[in-house]
């Protein structure tokens, strides 16, 4: 439990860092109809494969090990109380430019007893991705918010 904590800490730093690095990447937390989201990428082989804690176990990073495969996280919030929206459902799409799309849900995971969710992707050239997030809100009152986030790993 302990060694989860440390981990996942050191996880958040180097999302926080992260964007230090990336000329275009939004200043977080981006906010859209209501929410607030926080996002990071960071490669799948700083996720060690026994730290997930998922419902669905298709999104191992066993099987998105590579150079280029790379692991998207987001947190949501609630932007008038601030709360964590942990039943939220999100899908992702990841875009480099001028290639083939990428899509698939974003699974919700325990990190340090909070949610957030993720899942591997596809990025192994150095070029500007898009990823573009479908999220719908617990309950289903209200219409999807989609957003769209540049990003852009540094160079090798």
């Amino acid at each position: 439990m302990k060694r989860n904590v440390l981990l996942w800490l050191t996880v958040l730093a180097l999302l926080l860092a992260l964007p230090a690095t990336y000329a275009e990447v939004l200043q977080q937390p981006l906010r859209k109809d209501g929410l607030m989201i926080y996002y990071g990428v960071l490669p799948a082989k700083l996720v060690a494969p026994g730290d997930l804690s998922v419902a669905d176990t298709h999104m191992t990073p066993g099987g998105a090990r590579g150079a280029g495969s790379h692991h998207v996280v987001i947190a949501l919030f609630d932007e008038a109380t601030g709360e964590r929206l942990p039943n939220a459902t999100v899908r992702a799409s990841v875009q480099p430019l001028g290639g083939a799309t990428e899509e698939k849900p974003l699974e919700p995971m325990q990190i340090a007893g909070t949610v957030t969710f993720g899942n591997f992707f596809r990025m192994d050239a150095d070029m500007p991705y898009v990823i573009h997030l479908r999220i719908r809100r617990p309950g289903g009152a209200s219409a999807d918010v989609e957003v769209a986030l540049p990003y852009r790993h540094p160079s090798r």
